[in-house]
């Protein structure tokens, strides 16, 4: 899983295996130690609600949920460069979020 933090938009990026472990139910994690006593935590989960993003201030995550039907579709045919794409208000500022399936990594 990779993660790209640009402007207004967080972009992840999984393989396809990783995105059937996700329709799978297995939850995605990663961190990013920036110092000693800081670290930026991430993680994808699959959700029957709708996609959501939230930042955990206490963990210093970004937790990505995204919905399991709309993963499986995307799955299904053939991933788009632009992939799932949804945004999310943070105080009067819109975020771009996205997840996309790398085709060429298994």
């Amino acid at each position: 899983m990779y993660i790209r933090i640009q402007d207004d938009s967080i972009r992840y990026r999984v393989s396809r295996d990783e995105a059937n472990q996700l329709v799978a139910g297995k939850v995605l994690q990663s961190s990013l130690t920036l110092s000693p006593s800081h670290s930026l935590s991430y993680e994808i989960s699959t959700t029957h609600d709708a996609s959501s993003f939230e930042f955990n201030v206490h963990s210093n995550g970004l937790l990505l949920s995204i919905n399991r039907d709309e993963l499986q579709k995307e799955i299904e045919g053939r991933p788009s460069k632009q992939g799932l794409v949804f945004t999310q208000s943070f105080t009067e500022k819109e975020i771009l979020i996205s997840l996309e399936i790398d085709l060429k990594n298994k």
